[in-house]
């Protein structure tokens, strides 16, 4: 739209009205579209934006909120889950099952006589289809922190509980080696530590040809060595293998998620698009009933009178 003078909008404080109401959107998205406003000049347009915005802050009144939740954009997410065969990771997932709870959150606010009270916000979500196995689908996987459940799959939870033994195992063996070295004076002060993934020894250099296992490193003054005692050496290989079965197992469960919300993913863009729509519109309620304004009278052509 071409403005004249071009700082209108500047002149008006058009401006300033748009970021207070940016101020009052819930996510990202919703703060840029806000500043992204434009005058209308099509009446119909004007008027049903208005309604939107008047239905929204009537629901302050009679305290019935529709619930605009906090959301994410999944520009990035969306664009990768597109591809072929690509596997989404626990992050992007997380992203959009908040996405879909945001959204399902105001799908099922519009029921029964509230479809009537407030029809033009009604307009907005009637012909979008929401399915709540979505969700389900992938809240078996991730869970509220956003990392793979325990239980995602049987096989997981097998291959987690053999780890878990394997630990406890290696938890015994190692207190029993390092007592027993410990007593002959072999270990350094601070007797274990961690290297290349491996809980080892912190023996004194002098020492180090009398404690059989993996030198797996030495301090850089080269005078401990960090020794991988044999007698724990089967027990870290075979938690190693099933760290390995899980990282396998994991990507599976992963990629056969992806591959079940590939469908949807202009669905999601939808819902994103959406999500975003109501966050503006519940901005204007709020700033509306800041400001204590009022649904205008709009006419289809100008109009003086004096009062």
């Amino acid at each position: 739209m071409y403005y004249e003078p071009k700082d209108l909008k500047v002149k008006l404080e058009f401006n300033k009205v748009l970021e207070l109401l940016r101020k009052e959107c819930v996510g990202e998205l919703g703060m840029e579209a806000a500043m992204e406003i434009e005058p209308q000049l099509e009446l119909e347009k004007i008027y049903r934006l208005l309604r939107e915005v008047d239905e929204f802050k009537a629901t302050f009144k009679e305290k019935i909120y529709i619930p605009v939740s906090p959301y994410f954009d999944l520009d990035e997410d969306l664009k990768m889950l597109a591809i072929d065969g690509y596997v989404l990771g626990e992050d992007s997932l997380q992203r959009i099952a908040k996405n879909l709870w945001a959204f399902k959150k105001i799908h099922v606010f519009f029921k029964g006589e509230r479809c009537e009270r407030y029809p033009f916000l009604y307009e907005l979500v009637k012909e979008i289809p929401f399915d709540d196995t979505l969700i389900q689908d992938i809240e078996k996987v991730i869970d509220e922190d956003g990392k793979i459940k325990p239980d995602a799959s049987p096989n997981l939870l097998i291959i987690r509980r053999s780890i878990g033994n394997k630990i406890k195992e290696l938890e015994k063996v190692f207190r029993v080696v390092i007592n027993k070295y410990k007593t002959k004076g072999w270990l350094a002060d601070n007797v274990e530590s961690f290297r290349n993934g491996r809980r080892v020894l912190s023996v004194p250099s002098e020492n180090k040809r009398k404690i059989r296992g993996i030198i797996h490193d030495e301090s850089t003054t080269g005078k401990t060595a960090y020794i991988e005692p044999e007698e724990v050496i089967e027990i870290n290989n075979d938690i190693f293998d099933l760290e390995t079965e899980e990282r396998k197992e994991i990507y599976r469960i992963l990629k056969s998620l992806s591959e079940t919300l590939r469908p949807y993913t202009n669905l999601f863009k939808v819902y994103q698009h959406l999500l975003t729509k109501f966050d503006v519109i519940q901005a204007k309620a709020k700033l509306a009933r800041l400001m204590e304004a009022n649904l205008p009278i709009v006419l289809p052509s100008p109009s003086f009178k004096i009062i």
